[in-house]
């Protein structure tokens, strides 16, 4: 946790400016908070501008000014470009003091210091990945990781839920290993806070709050426990022989939009999974314009060793039940008879409850889930990936 010392104060022409007392900027690794003091009047004249708090979070946003902002009496440099929009906003009143309170969605910051560092928090409790990583027992101690040309060290913060990470050369492959581990473990991993040096030497901090509660994820990727990824399952092997850093930019850049929307997807309704998941083996099996959607996903998973009757049949039983039909111009109505016809009729005539049912119910979802981790696992270099012996039954492979 950090805790900047600023002067605050609200710009408004027809209310009058209000200068907050006390005012200070708390980053912490779940939210950046802004406090500050106001009297009775000032609170009186700031809600007058915002009745029924209409358009408060925009006002804070765009008529707050900071000023003389410190760090242990250090000046420091605020930069909020990049903060989009601020929410939790909170007015206290009580016989003490009154405050007020909102939440920035990112900020940073810069500013002198004899030793500036270089690490990264990351959104991942380190005992988890200790655990991944091979480490036992409660004597937990710095993990390394070869990836790509660096070197990375895992360690642990003030903070249990959360790792530092530093790198032995660069972070030139960084985001690829987040990817990496958002695959594993089925969660968003984020960096939190990055910390580094600017051309000047100073410490330059950029902070971006987590949004998922990953202490209580566990860390577990549901559709690898039924798997086998190749010699070993553990963390290390996955990170140390995945091809990713073959991959051209613009590969890469698809492999981690694919990989963090299946990893977010858990968080939604099944008729969202649906729909969400369905959009990744579009992508990579897909997508023929023109073509029946069933057709041309059947010949593209075959090279992914995927057979798509696994996944649902041409003619499924439980979808034609629904009597759905596809309407099209000319007269050319198309009965809905497989999963491709269903997220074709979704998209364009929406939802019913009849069809919510059916995807809370079949295993649609949880199948097309399992050929988006063989298709992910496959495309970074684990092509003998398979069903353990024990799961055979669950498996979409031909």
């Amino acid at each position: 946790m950090i805790i900047l010392q600023t002067d605050i104060e609200w710009i408004n022409k027809k209310y009058g400016n209000i200068k907050f007392q006390n005012g200070s900027i708390t980053f912490s690794e779940e939210a950046i908070t802004v406090f500050g003091n106001l009297s009775s009047e000032e609170i009186k004249r700031f809600s007058s501008a915002h009745p029924a708090s209409i358009d408060v979070h925009e006002d804070l946003l765009k008529n707050v000014v900071f000023t003389n902002t410190t760090l242990d009496s250090i000046n420091v440099s605020l930069d909020l470009s990049g903060c989009s929009h601020v929410e939790q906003f909170t007015i206290d009143c009580s016989t003490k003091e009154n405050s007020i309170s909102w939440s920035l969605s990112r900020a940073a910051f810069s500013y002198i210091t004899e030793k500036p560092a270089e690490y990264r928090i990351i959104s991942a409790p380190f005992i988890h990945l200790a655990s991944l990583l091979g480490k036992l027992g409660l004597e937990l101690s710095d993990e390394f990781v070869c990836f790509g040309d660096n070197e990375y060290t895992f360690s642990q913060t003030s903070n249990p839920c959360y790792s530092m990470i530093t790198s032995s050369s660069g972070w030139n492959n960084f985001d690829g290993l987040l990817s990496l581990l958002t695959l594993y473990t089925q969660c968003p991993i984020s960096t939190i806070a990055s910390f580094s040096v600017d051309s000047e030497g100073k410490q330059c901090v950029s902070w971006n709050p987590c949004r998922f509660d990953m202490n209580k994820e566990g860390l577990r990727n549901f559709e690898l426990g039924y798997m086998d990824i190749g010699q070993s399952n553990h963390l290390r092997y996955f990170l140390e022989n995945s091809t990713w850093i073959n991959y051209s930019e613009h590969d890469r850049h698809d492999l981690t939009k694919a990989i963090y929307t299946y990893a977010k997807s858990k968080y939604i309704p099944f008729h969202l999974q649906f729909l969400t998941i369905y959009s990744i083996l579009d992508r990579f099996a897909g997508n023929k314009y023109g073509k029946d959607p069933y057709g041309a996903m059947e010949k593209e998973l075959r090279a992914y060793g995927i057979d798509i009757r696994k996944i649902g049949k041409s003619s499924d039983p439980t979808i034609t039940r629904l009597h759905l039909t596809l309407e099209r111009e000319n007269n050319r109505d198309k009965e809905v008879t497989n999963f491709c016809d269903l997220r074709n009729y979704i998209m364009h005539f929406m939802s019913t409850v009849e069809i919510d049912d059916y995807l809370d119910q079949a295993e649609l979802v949880s199948k097309m889930k399992f050929a988006v981790v063989v298709i992910l696992l496959k495309k970074l270099g684990f092509n003998n990936c398979g069903f353990k012996k024990d799961w055979k039954h669950l498996s979409i492979i031909k």
